[in-house]
């Protein structure tokens, strides 16, 4: 899809960041983004919130990206903009920084996205994506790379499944402690993915295939299964929801984030790659040599 008409579609602007007042609104709009528990890291994914969800205000994020910062990385060329709503007179509602990779990776990095809940239900995380995808092209890049909390159902769900992004590797509290809304009071585990530009848009969805070996219990609660004898491939289930698991019993959440971490890494330093994320919130892994 073009970049331009899923904007269009979406009923969004999306504009770069040159000046001084824009890069303070930038950082202003992503400090309240990530200022509410209810919005976290999956603003960049298309799912509504239910209408249900509370926003628990904290004080802001001391490390949050601050707008002098945004200045400078723009004015070296790197990727800097703001989203805004044309259903709504042009008000901003979200933000998106990226830079440049080491030369020899010709990539760019998106460092932070974030949109405002209202603006969830539109397909603007895709047509942002899409916007990142056609300006790195522009700029002789063929990949894209972040990072997100592999607990995260629908992100997974949006980087792997949606966009063909794949993770090449996992990283154990990537940021360290954050005080921010999101992720306070747990560890930052990230994965690391790849959006490889050349390949085909959107892939083929994933289906599942391989031994559970970590399930969800009857109350939320990882469930870890035996490890399969031969190599063959293996599925991870992780909660729907586990913003909601996090709010609720903080102990469960942490208790999700040491259960993925140890089954995971086993697998990974085995050769396992990532090949996909299922409808049904499993990770679906492969021994690299069965992995095409």
């Amino acid at each position: 899809m073009d970049a331009d008409h899923a904007a269009d579609r979406a009923g969004i602007r999306i504009e770069p960041v040159q000046t001084v007042r824009q890069a303070d609104d930038a950082a202003d709009i992503l400090r309240t983004i990530w200022s509410a528990a209810e919005v976290g890291e999956r603003a960049l994914t298309d799912t509504a919130r239910p209408a249900a969800a509370t926003v628990r205000p904290v004080a802001p994020d001391p490390t949050a990206l601050p707008g002098n910062t945004i200045r400078a990385l723009a004015h070296a060329g790197n990727y800097a903009v703001s989203v805004r709503d044309d259903r709504a007179g042009g008000a901003l509602i979200g933000a998106s920084v990226g830079f440049f990779c080491a030369p020899a990776r010709r990539a760019l990095h998106s460092h932070i996205t974030g949109l405002l809940p209202a603006a969830r239900g539109r397909s603007i995380g895709t047509a942002v994506k899409l916007h990142q995808r056609a300006w790195a092209l522009a700029h002789g890049l063929t990949t894209v790379t972040w990072t997100y909390d592999p607990l995260i159902a629908r992100n997974a769900h949006f980087n792997l499944s949606t966009l063909g992004a794949v993770p090449t590797h996992y990283e154990v509290d990537f940021y360290g402690s954050m005080a921010d809304g999101i992720n306070d009071g747990d560890e930052t585990d990230r994965f690391a993915v790849d959006w490889d530009l050349t390949r085909p848009w959107p892939p083929d969805p994933s289906t599942g295939e391989g031994d559970l070996l970590l399930a969800v219990g009857t109350a939320g609660e990882p469930l870890n299964r035996a490890a399969p004898a031969a190599d063959g491939p293996v599925e991870i289930a992780i909660p729907h929801d586990i913003e909601l698991a996090r709010r609720s019993d903080p102990e469960l959440g942490r208790a999700w984030r040491a259960a993925l971490r140890d089954t995971l890494l086993p697998l990974l330093d085995r050769g396992y790659l990532v090949a996909g994320f299922t409808a049904d919130a499993h990770y679906l892994l492969r021994p690299a040599h069965t992995r095409e």
